[in-house]
């Protein structure tokens, strides 16, 4: 029920708004669907305690986010949303960080969709970064000169650097989690444990 919700999550504004402008809007929800359902199968059972769980739970939610994905692609494909960027390529730069912030994010914070908050605070970061490099570049008039605009072919410096920091943060993130779960003492083994009771209750006393 959960994935179902998150896949559906970004069609209707691809679908039923304007093709032309409905893509970027569309992206922001595909990728607050994908961090809630990394959150929902990151959660299941508890937060990995191994590495051998972490490679679990980041397979199910790759699974569930290339889903959403596909799905969100195809939509806009048959909608005829229009993009200076592959839709494609848009749809997988958006979901990456939902994917890979929130993992790290869980372990941190006392509720999940405060991990989601802080993901999205991160990304907005990464854009003001971006912004404030065009600022740099191209003088105070950069904004009404639409160097800070959706649109590729006015505002690639912005863009390409928001993507880029987005990427980057991502990745990091994700090797962090994966560090923390890779050093974690493995959880002790049920069977091992059930074992070792029995023979020391079938000692037989003196």
């Amino acid at each position: 029920m959960t994935w179902t919700i998150t896949a559906l999550l970004p069609l209707p504004i691809l679908i039923v708004t304007d093709p032309a402008s409905s893509v970027d809007l569309s992206c922001v929800y595909l990728g607050l669907g994908c961090a809630w359902i990394t959150t929902h199968l990151y959660r299941t059972d508890g937060l990995p305690r191994s590495l051998s769980e972490w490679r679990t739970r980041m397979l199910a939610i790759a699974l569930a986010v290339t889903a959403n994905t596909a799905a969100f692609v195809f939509s806009g494909i048959v909608a005829g949303a229009q993009s200076n960027l592959p839709i494609p390529l848009l749809a997988a730069l958006s979901a990456l960080p939902a994917a890979t912030l929130t993992p790290w994010l869980l372990r941190r914070v006392p509720h999940p969709y405060m991990a989601i908050v802080l993901a999205a605070t991160l990304l907005f970061a990464a854009k003001l970064l971006a912004c404030t490099a065009a600022l740099l570049t191209y003088g105070q008039h950069y904004v009404e000169e639409g160097y800070t605009a959706a649109d590729w072919h006015t505002a690639k410096l912005m863009i390409s650097l928001f993507w880029t920091f987005s990427t980057l943060l991502s990745l990091t993130f994700l090797l962090a989690e994966y560090k923390t779960c890779k050093h974690s003492p493995a959880p002790p083994d049920p069977h091992t444990n059930h074992t070792l009771d029995a023979g020391a209750t079938s000692q037989p006393s003196l």
